[in-house]
């Protein structure tokens, strides 16, 4: 009690919010005058919005910094959450795939093995894809590993900063996890669907933003995929031929 009292009275004394700008924007909607003067934090990359998004955050980041809880909640779920957890195997191309998380990753590292009991080996970390840990296996899926020769792929999309778009990348398990240099871009949600000949697979995807075309998942410079309004239109089903810049829609 005297936890939430002390924390109310930090908010009553401390807490002010960054001022806002009104604009003079007025529409007239069927007859009638709408006035909307703060559409112009409606662009979420304009140096303004970004401004106050960043001033929001820090009126946050000082109140909860002073909560006297914060820490001790933290130190409790950290404790709670750090154990080992398994997914169960599944078998693909004859060899066994599960996830696992040693309890604090960022990320499920995926392994692999020839046997059951046998020792498994790392076949994708995705916490070593992005240094803040964000990159993540957000689709998956083998091919099912019939041809003659017995090769055996994977193609599996990572999506970076917990944004929905994906690049869909294909490994060559039997090449010693190679990645080729096959890639999918602008992926939304969708599963990846191999032919039974193991020459391609189905995505579906959409047409990237207006404001995002040139955007390039890895620059870091660049736009963020997933901070754009746009709304996504014209969800397509796609097809892409292995070892090729085909997409065939």
């Amino acid at each position: 009690m005297k936890k939430a009292m002390k924390t109310a009275g930090l908010l009553a004394e401390k807490l002010t919010y960054p001022a806002v700008r009104r604009g003079d924007l007025v529409e007239t909607l069927h007859g009638v005058q709408v006035a909307d003067p703060y559409r112009w934090l409606e662009d979420p990359d304009s140096p303004e919005t970004r401004e106050f998004v960043t001033q929001q955050n820090d009126v946050t980041q000082r109140v909860l910094s002073e909560m006297p809880f914060v820490a001790e909640t933290k130190a409790r779920m950290t404790e709670l959450f750090n154990y080992e957890k398994y997914s169960a195997p599944r078998k693909h191309g004859g060899k066994y795939v599960f996830s696992k998380n040693d309890g604090l990753q960022n990320q499920s590292v995926l392994y692999i093995q020839d046997e059951l009991h046998s020792d498994p080996r790392v076949l994708l970390d995705p916490n070593l894809l992005a240094d803040d840990g964000t990159a993540a296996l957000s689709s998956r899926a083998f091919s099912e590993a019939k041809l003659k020769d017995g090769k055996l792929f994977f193609a599996h999309g990572i999506s970076r900063g917990g944004s929905d778009w994906q690049t869909i990348k294909v490994m060559a398990v039997h090449d010693n996890n190679k990645i080729l240099d096959d890639t999918v871009e602008w992926v939304k949600f969708s599963s990846i669907a191999w032919t039974h000949d193991d020459k391609g697979f189905f995505y579906s995807r959409y047409p990237p933003p207006e404001k995002m075309k040139n955007d390039k998942h890895d620059d870091a410079e660049g736009p963020k995929r997933g901070t754009e309004t746009d709304s996504n239109m014209n969800h397509q089903l796609w097809y892409h031929a292995l070892h090729t810049d085909k997409q065939l829609k």
